[in-house]
């Protein structure tokens, strides 16, 4: 099952954090643009090779990114244009991360471009199947929270052992190319998903 089958566990576990900005009248909008300052530091963290920040802000992005649309709901604050914003901000950061990732000498470029192609048409199924009428796709072998939470701890261990580990790559170019073919395969999977239920 996806990470994303877990999405309420992990939501309940931003709750304190949501909780507490909920009391303080926060809007969701904040940790929307909030992340992608996160994932624009992850991208130059990568291209610098500074790691540990960027683990650090790929982690956060991903935080963010959960606990705005937990906030909305709570707050009572949901809108066609605030899941247009998330979702906006969620592809940008997506192609930031990667593009890092690319430009610090971590993964070829066209691995790292299949892995872009793969995220961007799994989440573009996702949201065009809902304005066909279908409902949002969230299903699939691999989602966002599965991608954050990969490079994440990938990124983590390329700091710990910087080597290679099998086939001549080393944690973090496995990792990108694991999303590269998982992703795509998602996006298969989902399109087999549009078509059946047309």
């Amino acid at each position: 099952m996806a990470l994303s089958g877990f999405r309420d566990l992990a939501e309940r576990i931003c709750n304190p954090f949501v909780s507490y900005l909920e009391r303080r009248g926060v809007s969701p909008d904040v940790l929307s643009y909030s992340s992608f300052l996160f994932a624009l530091l992850a991208f130059l963290s990568y291209s610098t090779s500074s790691l540990f920040i960027a683990a650090l802000s790929v982690g956060m992005n991903g935080f963010l990114d959960l606990s705005d649309g937990a906030l909305a709901r709570r707050r009572n604050l949901q809108s066609p244009r605030g899941d247009f914003v998330d979702h906006v901000i969620d592809r940008y950061s997506d192609i930031l991360i990667l593009t890092g990732i690319i430009l610090g000498g971590y993964i070829s470029p066209l691995w790292g471009l299949a892995a872009i192609i793969g995220t961007l048409m799994t989440s573009y199924i996702g949201t065009q199947a809902q304005a066909i009428g279908i409902g949002r796709i969230y299903s699939g072998i691999m989602g966002r929270a599965d991608r954050m939470a990969l490079i994440t701890f990938a990124t983590l261990g390329q700091l710990i052992y910087p080597y290679d580990i099998i086939w001549g790559a080393t944690i973090l170019e496995l990792a990108v190319v694991f999303i590269a073919i998982l992703g795509n395969f998602t996006a298969i999977q989902r399109i087999h998903y549009v078509m059946r239920s047309l």
